[in-house]
């Protein structure tokens, strides 16, 4: 090739590369704003926030393991979602709904850092403006916006397919329907020519909308058809009679009726104790002064059992003299109550402690230390290795901080047995660890519509806040793992009660037909009686 030639070639090949740039360079046009972030702003934010939660996050196995969502793989995916929005609107609005698939931990973003959270602040945030300048700007800018992402995100719970679909005790039944061949109660069999189990696979669900199962041993979302993404073409019902039939999904219409609406009672502002003979009282006696039950459902603040030393004495007294008590936590649970009233009824201690684990790097060590200097009240760090977690999280790679939670001295007043009624719907953290270490010291009986596991969320204040560096958003992440004493996750700890409540299916449908709800049926007026289940299960382990 000669010299001409050769200068013809490098100059086209030139002129073929700065085309390609300048087409690429237009292309990114389309994704920024003259009155808002440029691309290549909204780029680098998208990096920097993914960069500082691949070394704070610590749950990107267990997201992976449940939600088969692998977080790291599609880092560059999520990244270029959040750089190519048209707007800041969108840029903001596709930060949150990519937060919403970190389905453990707490995770938000916002205009302001959390309190009492840790502040993160690299060599760049230490020049030019101040932090708390930047969040004074950021403040005014992106509030409304995040007020309108909220009313959004709030209307996302309402309906979206004709009819509806909630997950009740092992499958999905039909709470809502504008399609008179579909009725409340009915079962769904298929989705999409697909079993229901495969088709909740497809749907990229999140924190809000799904759950895992321990009683089934699976993953699932509570609404099955309440993604705007995921909209079903068709599905196949069962009826009570057994008579199985297609029928085609449609979108949500507005001014159509609700022909059947088996949720009513979500409606409602249910008060505990205003019907039914039993539902009112918080003491209960029963079977010749044999069986004593504390109906917590039906406590309020100036109970004259417990609103003072010597009505608490009577109370205790009252107790003492029972065969058996049965504290019955469905409905709502008054955590310090049910604790001093453990105390002086358990024949045993009561001790329990979790652990909070993170991964050593420059930024999480940066929070060791800021903590180690101000003496931070709630976590003693662990500077001795113990065995059984140093085979999962070895010291030299993590910081460990012990966290006790459960410290009950049993006075061994009462001599009788006891008894826990737990609804898994109705709970605090406290109470699942409580019930979680009876059960395993097999202190009491506990009798439960299903097992449950211990929640994940750590201290609010074990948490670390970076401000992004364009936007100024604020990003608040819970930077430790909650484990047990032998490295599990915390929310894969699962506690299986003594006694399981096997519901039966027909009443709950029923209830779905007649409006009554499903969840509140705890709180209707057959409690302790016949129609109780868990009374009856009671009933069975003293006769």
């Amino acid at each position: 090739m000669d010299n001409k030639k050769l200068k013809v070639f490098i100059l086209s090949g030139a002129l073929l590369v700065a085309l390609l740039l300048g087409l690429y360079s237009l292309g990114d046009i389309k994704y920024s704003n003259k009155d808002g972030l440029s691309y290549d702003e909204k780029k680098a934010d998208a990096e920097y926030l993914m960069n500082f939660l691949e070394k704070t996050y610590p749950y990107f196995d267990e997201v992976k393991a449940t939600t088969e969502q692998d977080l790291l793989k599609e880092k560059k995916k999520i990244i270029a979602s959040i750089s190519k929005t048209p707007s800041d609107k969108e840029f903001y609005f596709q930060i949150r709904q990519m937060l919403r698939k970190f389905t453990y931990g707490q995770i938000n973003v916002g205009t302001d850092s959390m309190s009492n959270a840790y502040l993160h602040l690299d060599k760049s945030e230490t020049q030019g403006k101040g932090y708390f300048e930047k969040l004074k700007e950021a403040k005014l800018k992106w509030e409304p916006i995040e007020k309108e992402y909220s009313k959004n995100f709030s209307d996302s719970f309402k309906y979206i397919c004709n009819i509806n679909a909630m997950y009740i005790n092992g499958s999905y039944y039909i709470t809502m329907s504008q399609n008179p061949e579909v009725h409340v109660g009915d079962e769904v069999i298929r989705v999409n020519d697909m079993s229901v189990d495969e088709y909740s696979k497809t749907i990229q669900s999140d924190k809000y909308f799904a759950f895992y199962d321990y009683t089934h041993e699976k993953y699932v979302v509570q609404h099955l058809f309440s993604f705007k993404d995921y909209i079903p073409k068709n599905m196949v019902i069962k009826n009570y009679m057994g008579e199985e039939k297609k029928v085609n999904v449609t979108s949500y219409d507005k001014t159509k009726p609700i022909l059947e609406n088996g949720f009513k009672a979500f409606e409602t502002n249910f008060v505990p104790g205003t019907t039914g003979n039993n539902q009112g009282n918080f003491l209960n006696i029963f079977e010749e002064n044999k069986v004593v039950t504390l109906n917590f459902s039906a406590f309020s603040e100036d109970d004259t059992h417990m609103n003072n030393d010597q009505e608490r004495e009577k109370l205790f007294n009252i107790i003492d003299k029972s065969d058996y008590l049965i504290l019955d936590l469905r409905g709502s649970t008054n955590d310090a109550l049910f604790r001093d009233i453990l105390t002086s009824v358990l024949p045993m201690n009561l001790s329990y402690s979790n652990y909070y684990v993170m991964e050593k790097n420059e930024i999480n060590d940066a929070y060791i230390e800021h903590y180690r200097i101000s003496s931070h009240p709630f976590n003693t760090e662990v500077t001795s290795s113990i065995s059984s977690l140093e085979k999962v999280y070895p010291l030299t790679k993590y910081h460990i901080l012990k966290n006790n939670t459960i410290d009950l001295k049993g006075l061994s007043k009462y001599k009788g047995k006891i008894f826990i009624l737990y609804d898994t719907y109705f709970s605090g953290d406290l109470t699942k660890e409580i019930l979680k270490t009876a059960i395993d010291q097999n202190s009491c009986t506990v009798i439960s519509n299903g097992k449950f596991n211990l929640q994940d969320y750590a201290d609010t204040s074990l948490s670390t806040s970076v401000i992004l560096p364009n936007s100024n958003l604020t990003i608040n992440a819970q930077n430790v793992k909650v484990v047990d004493s032998n490295g599990t996750f915390i929310g894969k700890v699962v506690a299986t009660p003594q006694v399981l409540v096997q519901q039966d299916m027909a009443k709950v449908i029923e209830k779905l037909k007649n409006g009554e709800g499903y969840i509140l049926e705890v709180s209707k007026e057959n409690r302790y009686t016949s129609k109780d289940e868990y009374y009856n299960e009671v009933l069975k382990l003293i006769k």
